[in-house]
């Protein structure tokens, strides 16, 4: 009785086991799924970033030639302003991203 007992307990064990693999595997994939996509939003909204600094930049240059008027320069700015602050949110995100994963994987 105690042979069968102790048996049936390390099967259910063991289940218990591959349950809790199965789980954290779940858990580290979608981690990486989420990184990736961070890492893409994160280039995407640098890109971003860089067009509207070019842009503000030309507007800027324009605005002393006389060429482009004071409104311009000031969406141009704000354009920068809203692209520079998604950099920074998709920045923290990657980053956040990247720790979850770290700390799914472990030591």
């Amino acid at each position: 009785a105690h042979v069968s007992d102790a048996t049936a307990a390390l099967a259910i064990a063991r289940e218990q086991l591959r349950s809790q693999e199965r789980q954290v595997t779940l858990e580290v994939s979608a981690a990486v799924r989420d990184l990736q996509a961070a890492t893409r939003v994160e280039a995407a909204s640098t890109s971003a970033r860089q067009a509207a600094e070019e842009e503000l930049n030309a507007t800027q240059i324009g605005y002393r030639a006389g060429s482009t008027s004071s409104l311009e320069r000031a969406a141009a700015g704000a354009t920068y302003a809203d692209a520079r602050l998604a950099e920074l949110s998709a920045i923290y995100d990657e980053e956040l991203a990247r720790a979850t994963v770290e700390l799914e994987l472990g030591p």
